[in-house]
């Protein structure tokens, strides 16, 4: 989403902490460079914002630390994910910061459904001044039910 002209820039921030059993599936998006590419560049359209670089993906191979890590600079700020595929299921930290708005419902739901979520922790703030919560949540089955009967149940900011 592009700020609007005269527009006061908005400052919103999506953390999500995860669980996947995505990585015991050969050539998923949690453990294969290209794909991870692909996905966040078609992310970056599903939820309406723009790429100006990127996405940039390492496979970090030190034991005890192996795993993606990506990163996509869009035009209001940046995404950024990192997988742990060691541990099974893989760990994830998730991370959309943006000056303009953004549909938190849309953006989970194409995480959970891309990236075979299975846990999820997830916190959405208004960064304008501090760190205000503006909402949270912990269940994947609730996400995809919102998305299912296109309820508006998650803020869309």
């Amino acid at each position: 989403m592009k700020i609007k002209e005269g527009k006061k820039p908005q400052h919103n921030h999506l953390l999500i902490n995860a669980k996947s059993l995505a990585n015991c599936i050969n050539k998923s998006t949690l453990t294969n460079k290209r794909k991870m590419k692909k996905w966040l560049t078609l992310l970056v359209e599903q939820i309406g914002m723009y790429k100006i670089a990127g996405p940039y993906v390492h496979y970090v191979n030190k034991p005890g630390n192996k795993g993606l890590t990506a990163v996509v600079m869009i035009e209001t700020s940046h995404i950024a994910l990192h997988v742990w595929d060691e541990p099974q299921p893989a760990h994830i930290q998730f991370d959309i910061y943006t000056c303009s708005g953004l549909n938190v419902q849309t953006t989970l739901y194409h995480i959970i459904n891309e990236l075979h979520i299975t846990e999820i922790d997830w916190a959405f703030y208004d960064r304008e001044k501090g760190f205000k919560k503006v909402s949270s949540g912990n269940s994947v089955d609730e996400i995809l039910q919102a998305a299912k009967t296109k309820r508006r149940s998650l803020p869309s900011i």
